[in-house]
């Protein structure tokens, strides 16, 4: 799955443990799983794209 972030400048951390810095219009290819990431989807940041 491919995400497009939305939101602030952050850093998510990815299910396996690594730490991903997140800005406007970045692009991500992961399968949801952490759930941090799950949070960014639900308040609307991250948003699928393909």
């Amino acid at each position: 799955m491919k995400y497009q972030y939305l939101g602030p400048q952050t850093v998510a951390e990815l299910a396996d443990g690594k730490r991903v810095l997140l800005f406007k219009g970045s692009v991500l290819l992961v399968q949801i799983l952490s759930a941090q990431l799950k949070a960014l989807v639900e308040k609307g940041l991250l948003k699928e794209i393909a």
